[in-house]
Order: C-alpha cells, then structure tokens, then sequence
C-alpha cells in the first residue's frame, strides 16, 4: 500500500468530494424554499466546489468559474424549470450579482448573493 499513496489520497479525494456534493444537493433541496434560494445556493456550491485550489476563497470577492451546465442542468441541478432559471439568472444579472459571458461565470459579491437569497 505504501508504494500507492498517491492512488489512495487521490481516491480519498474523490469520494469526500461526491459525498459533499450529495450532502449539498441534499440540503439544497430540503432547505430552500424560494426558487431564487435554490439557485442561489446551486450556483455558490457549484462554485466553490469548482475550485480545485482546496484554498478558501473569501466571500466577498468574486468567484469565477467554468459553467459547464446548460439552463436546462442547472435547473435539475437546483430543482427548478429551465424556463425559472432563465429568468433568475436574468434578475441575478440586474442585481449585479452574476455576470456571465459564453460558458464563464461569475458570482460578482458572493456574500451578496448568499445573505440575499439563503
């Protein structure tokens, strides 16, 4: 086994990640009310799981990250119809709160957007 640490930590890895992000959807689901909520929270834990740094990134500075999900995924994802993202995203976007441009996206003040909205 010594000679497959890499393997071994590499794996660790991975499966703490799947079981947070279960926790997460979990949670995302059970706790929000509002549809703005449940996007909200989806595109936070989205971006903070997208970083591979392990570093914590401070809240209020803005997150970017490569948003490899359609309107339509985003909204399985959150709980919501394709039709409610879209026009979430578009009120996000009014706020000042996220700013996408092809498949970049950026949570502008993600304090804002979680006091806001959680």
């Amino acid at each position: 086994m010594s000679s497959h640490n890499d393997v071994g930590r590499i794996t660790a890895l991975a499966i703490a990640r799947d079981y947070t992000s279960a926790l997460l959807s979990a949670r995302r689901l059970a706790l929000h009310t509002s549809a703005a909520g449940k996007l909200a929270s989806t595109l936070l834990d989205w971006a903070r799981t997208d970083d591979t740094s392990d570093r914590p990134t401070p809240s209020n500075l803005p997150i970017s990250f490569l948003m490899q999900l359609n309107q339509e995924e985003l909204g399985s994802m959150a709980g919501l119809s394709r039709e409610t993202v879209s026009r979430l995203l578009t009120r996000f976007r009014r706020e000042g709160l996220v700013d996408q441009s092809d498949d970049h996206m950026t949570l502008t003040n993600p304090r804002r957007l979680e006091a806001r909205y959680r």
